[in-house]
């Protein structure tokens, strides 16, 4: 959520580093779904994070998108917004 607090992508960078010990992984499968969508399949009550305004949710799912599309190779961006089958 670094990103729907506004921090920078360097900030960012910085703290998953630190968080991992420098642990990249080779894929990352990263499930793409608009926020709206997916407070629409909420089943339960909101958590803390999950209770964030839409702008908090449309920040964090754009710096996942901007590190997705930085390094393609690592990341597979699946279209989570489609109906479940």
């Amino acid at each position: 959520p670094g990103a729907g607090r506004d921090l920078s992508p360097t900030e960012i960078a910085r703290i998953n580093r630190w968080a991992t010990d420098g642990l990249v992984p080779h894929l990352t499968v990263l499930l793409d779904v608009a926020p709206e969508t997916a407070r629409e399949r909420f089943t339960e009550a909101p958590d803390r994070l999950e209770s964030e305004p839409a702008e908090f949710h449309a920040r964090v799912r754009a710096g996942f998108l901007t590190l997705a599309a930085a390094d393609p190779g690592r990341y597979l961006v699946v279209d989570a917004g489609q109906e479940p089958d």
